[in-house]
């Protein structure tokens, strides 16, 4: 009876004998109620299921892990708020693997030498301005427009912290944010005799994405927030 227990561990494809097996308090004899073979099987199930759990539990702290260091990274201006989102999709795959999550955002990577501000202004007065490529978002950022358009292209923009907010005051101007997928974007303010066009992507930016807070009082202006595709 061992040896044909033992077969069936084999064919199993496990090499530990389950505790329940040896166990002294446990005999079997011709004519006993007792299916050796489905103790067996029994016992080896449950513990492939216990190790699928556990395997998943790691898996999950991985990439609590990863995440937790995406958000570091991005906050200390180590990754553009684009990149943020790339890595952000693979952490949160389905089919993501361990080795994929531990290269993700390591804490061996070199800061930037653009640092974001805490605080910045923008004056459009009878002119455009646009912010595009690699540039650093401050935390509070005040744009005035009169009579002039604002474009701000935020996909390889660095922040100072998980949280920056824009406030954009406009009389006959049009503004305009171009914001990756993965960001969580919040709109607030008003508009007087002006429109807003607000597309932010189907992408579920996450619990712990960085926030960009728009908040727009536009009269004879329009607002637009998009997401590339």
């Amino acid at each position: 009876m061992s040896a044909s227990i033992t077969a069936l561990e084999r064919s199993a494809g496990t090499t530990p004998h389950c505790d329940l097996i040896h166990s002294s308090s446990l005999s079997w004899s011709v004519g006993s109620t007792v299916n050796p073979t489905s103790v067996v099987v029994g016992c080896l199930s449950t513990r492939r299921t216990l190790c699928i759990m556990s395997e998943a539990s790691e898996l999950e702290n991985a990439r609590g892990a990863a995440q937790t260091r995406l958000e570091r990274a991005v906050g200390e201006g180590r990754l553009t708020l684009a990149q943020y989102s790339d890595h952000a999709a693979v952490v949160w795959a389905p089919t993501v693997e361990q080795n994929e999550l531990d290269a993700i955002a390591p804490n061996t990577m070199e800061p930037v030498p653009t640092r974001a501000q805490s605080q910045s202004k923008i004056l459009c007065l009878l002119s455009d301005v646009k912010r595009a490529g690699r540039w650093a978002l401050a935390k509070s950022t005040v744009a005035v427009l009169i009579m002039g358009d604002l474009t701000l292209d935020l996909r390889s923009a660095i922040i100072g912290s998980n949280e920056s907010t824009i406030t954009i005051v406009s009389l006959f101007g049009d503004s305009e944010l171009i914001v990756p997928d993965g960001v969580n974007v919040e709109i607030g303010g008003f508009d007087v005799l002006g429109d807003r066009d607000i597309d932010t992507g189907s992408v579920d930016p996450g619990p712990y994405a960085p926030t960009i807070k728009i908040r727009s009082f536009s009269m004879f202006g329009d607002l637009k927030v998009q997401s590339p595709r």
